[in-house]
């Protein structure tokens, strides 16, 4: 879980890609030279905390020890557990476990699934970097109620941005306030 929100910059992808900044900037230029790593087919912060991550352990020679094909795989699999904490893709990542889920039901024995053991270990820790990701709302109360806070700033702030700069129209906002008080702040991204 260390490199998931690495150089994160405070803001979304969408307002990223919105005010055409140097992170989306950096996945256009990717995107045409076939050496950056990792690929990807869109934009998401979480490219950048990949590619961020995959440069850092470059850097620091910290795959030095394992064979070729060892050090791509970690890499291939980092990407993808950092990526899992992309909130767009929850959709396809709950489909993954529960049709996994479904198969283990069915045949009682991984051994006899359509699914790779790699492929367990995969999603297993995808979720278990998702949970760590939102790991916040089961904090202690005061923590708990200070992280929200920050999110519903970042939020809110985030739309105002997109508003003012005619990147959305206010109906367009994909959150909406479902209560506020004193005592809880709640957003739902819908």
């Amino acid at each position: 879980g260390l490199c998931h929100d690495l150089e994160h910059p405070g803001h979304s992808a969408r307002l990223e890609a919105g005010l055409q900044g140097r992170l989306y900037k950096k996945f256009i230029l990717s995107s045409t030279d076939m050496a950056e790593a990792p690929k990807a087919s869109r934009f998401s912060i979480e490219w950048h905390h990949a590619n961020a991550a995959h440069k850092l352990i470059d850097r620091l020679s910290l795959l030095e020890g394992l064979t070729v094909e060892d050090a791509e795989r970690f890499e291939q699999v980092m990407s993808k557990v950092i990526e899992a904490t992309d909130l767009s893709l929850h959709a396809t990542l709950q489909g993954d476990v529960d049709h996994l889920i479904q198969e283990l039901v069915k045949h009682q024995d991984i051994e006899r699934t359509t699914f790779k053991a790699e492929d367990v270990r995969l999603i297993t820790a995808q979720w278990l970097m998702k949970c760590a990701d939102l790991g916040n709302l089961v904090r202690p109360r005061a923590s708990h109620l200070q992280w929200e806070e920050r999110i519903y700033q970042e939020f809110h702030g985030e739309g105002r941005k997109l508003v003012e700069r005619g990147i959305v129209n206010m109906e367009e906002l994909d959150f909406h306030l479902v209560a506020r008080d004193e005592n809880r702040a709640s957003v739902r991204v819908s």
